[in-house]
This record gives C-alpha cells, sequence and structure tokens, in this order.
C-alpha cells in the first residue's frame, strides 16, 4: 500500500512538473513572438531599417500589456550610427518609442523600460 501510494505521488508531482515546462515553453514562445515583431516596428521606423542593430532586448508585463523594451542603434540619413538608444513597444501597437532626448518622453520610457528586480 505505501509503494503504490508513493508511486502515485510521484506520477502526480511529474505531471505538475510536466505542465509547469508546458507552461514555461509557451510563455518563452510568445515571448520570443512578441520580440520579432517589436524588432520589425522599431525597424520600420527607422530611416534605414536594414541597419538596425539591437541589444538588451527584454520583455515584461505592463498595467494591462506587455511591453518590448531594448535598445537600437541604426544609420542616419548621412550613413553614421546614431549610438545606441532605448525603445518600447507596447504588445499590440505598431510605433515604438525611442529615446530621442524629448525631456517629457525618455523619462517615461525609462520608466516604461525599467528591469524588473531580481
Amino acid at each position: 500500500m505505501r509503494k503504490l501510494l508513493l508511486v502515485t505521488l510521484l506520477a502526480v508531482s511529474n505531471l505538475a512538473v510536466a505542465d509547469d515546462d508546458a507552461s514555461l515553453d509557451a510563455a518563452k514562445a510568445h515571448d520570443e513572438a512578441v520580440i520579432v515583431a517589436a524588432k520589425e516596428i522599431v525597424a520600420n521606423g527607422l530611416k534605414d531599417p536594414d541597419s538596425a542593430q539591437f541589444r538588451n532586448i527584454f520583455v515584461r508585463q505592463g498595467k494591462s500589456k506587455r511591453v518590448t523594451c531594448g535598445e537600437v542603434n541604426a544609420k542616419n540619413s548621412y550613413g553614421g550610427y546614431t549610438g545606441y538608444r532605448t525603445f518600447s513597444v507596447l504588445e499590440g501597437d505598431s510605433k515604438a518609442l525611442i529615446k530621442q532626448g524629448d525631456p517629457v518622453m525618455d523619462p517615461f520610457i525609462d520608466s516604461v523600460c525599467k528591469r524588473p528586480s531580481q
């Protein structure tokens, strides 16, 4: 009887772990799709979309939707790279916010893209 109970408990705990793994895999796949979409949105708003270089990209939960944040570097109309600037894209939105020295928008973008404490 004890062995049967032990085997049953092990089987149930393995199912719970498998469900957690499946949930994590689904969330990771969703985040990857959100990042791909955000990169496209950011790049399409640049003077030279093909020159876009991305780094430090992450997805976090906003108040109502997920937000993709990161840094982008791209060429300007003179052909020179501008340097990495922070961007944010709200999931489901078609426009990116990119830091450009604006005293109102830049602090907003910083607050939206603040990494969750680890």
